[in-house]
């Protein structure tokens, strides 16, 4: 096999995973905002609601665990499963809504599940730490753009029961895509992959637990900018539509940073220096931090506007970052393996910081300020030690492939 062979096979699995990515996550979404439509039209009361999510958090959490042990054997695997158990769950909100408690955890599992596996496959059809910077920027970009999407459809979805079966028609389209990319990743790597060297797990596990630890530390930001403004448009008494603006700001943001580290990682990978753009992404998300628990705590609702743009930007550098550093640690064969560490620890982490900054306003606002201060704080370091930290974080033990 050649290596422009190679290179194409690599551009097919940057082009098919994220539109995979995109249709699963429209639908998420939309169901995920009809979830809760479908249980108030059950009877339920706003705590049955809120325990629902609460556990749903941690089956998460436990689907991140099984993607990460199925990316062991194929990451695709862990993206045809989770999406396999996704879809019982939309299928049972189909035809039984007052099961929406159950249809919420099966969904909850398979999107924990199918994530991992699409993370996992991207680092695999990627050989740079460049490289996979844009592989998984794509996938935030389809992400996010899904996200904001999907929600428009929850209210069709309950006028009119059958939308939602026509909603599982991008599951099977993503289940379909994830699979031809399953069979052309396994041409490519029996045919042309070399051997792989051995994996220093001292650095691995080094890199990891930096990783998940600078992941703690900001994922309070974004969250609390965007409930503090969510609660400024409530007091203010606001029409429902500034909602949907403010989700918008924070998607926009977040496509901002992920469109201009995509563009540069896959035009240029070699080009992108690995401290200085992460220094940079925590300073601007440290920023927004900042600025949102000013604004919380003066009840400045325009710089809550403003803190939730930079929270968004910041947060899906620094999140992109990360990722990266994690699977450029690691092999193509235990990458999956990383990024279950990652990605379950550090969501676990996270769902227990933001319990604690949903116990009061005053309490979000104080974590935010902490967090935000810690961020920026570590920017300057990761900034000034930037030589040094760039060659520490970035030491990817695989071959680059060559032409059999």
């Amino acid at each position: 096999m050649t290596t422009e062979r190679t290179s194409q096979l690599r551009v097919l699995a940057l082009v098919m995973l994220p539109i995979a990515l995109f249709l699963e996550r429209g639908v998420y979404y939309q169901f995920r905002a009809a979830f809760a439509v479908r249980a108030i039209d059950a009877g339920a009361t706003s705590k049955e609601f809120g325990a629902v999510l609460a556990i749903g958090i941690w089956v998460g959490v436990g689907g991140y665990v099984v993607g990460g042990l199925l990316s062991l054997v194929r990451g695709h695997l862990a993206c045809l499963i989770g999406l396999g158990i996704a879809m019982l769950g939309y299928l049972l909100m189909s035809v039984a809504p007052s099961g929406w408690a159950a249809a919420t955890l099966l969904v909850s599992f398979g999107a924990g599940c199918t994530t991992l596996g699409f993370y996992a496959a991207v680092a695999r059809a990627c050989s740079t730490f460049g490289q996979r910077v844009g592989g998984v920027a794509l996938l935030l970009v389809a992400s996010n753009i899904g996200g904001f999407i999907g929600p428009l459809g929850a209210t069709a979805t309950r006028v009119s029961p059958w939308l939602a079966y026509v909603g599982l028609l991008p599951v099977l389209l993503s289940v379909l895509l994830a699979a031809v990319d399953w069979w052309m990743a396994s041409t490519w790597e029996r045919t042309h992959l070399r051997e792989e060297t051995s994996v220093n797990w001292a650095h691995a596990a080094g890199v990891t637990a930096a990783c998940i630890a600078v992941a703690a530390l900001t994922a309070p930001i974004d969250e609390v900018a965007g409930s503090a403004l969510f609660q400024a448009i409530a007091k203010g008494g606001g029409p429902p539509s500034l909602y949907a603006v403010g989700t918008l700001v924070t998607v926009v943001g977040a496509l901002v940073g992920s469109l201009a580290l995509g563009l540069t990682g896959l035009v240029a990978p070699r080009a992108l220096p690995p401290a200085p753009v992460f220094g940079s992404g925590l300073l601007c998300a440290g920023l927004g931090g900042g600025i949102g628990a000013a604004g919380g705590a003066l009840g400045i609702t325009a710089a809550l506007w403003v803190a939730t743009f930079f929270g968004g930007l910041g947060t899906t550098l620094v999140d992109i970052l990360l990722l990266a550093f994690v699977a450029s640690a690691l092999s193509r064969r235990y990458v999956g393996l990383g990024l279950l560490v990652y990605f379950a620890v550090s969501r676990a982490v996270g769902g227990v910081l933001f319990g604690l900054s949903s116990a009061s306003p005053d309490a979000g606002t104080v974590l935010g300020a902490l967090c935000a201060g810690g961020t920026l704080l570590l920017g300057v370091v990761v900034l000034v030690l930037s030589k040094v930290l760039s060659a520490w974080l970035v030491k990817e033990p695989e071959a680059e492939p060559t032409s059999a």
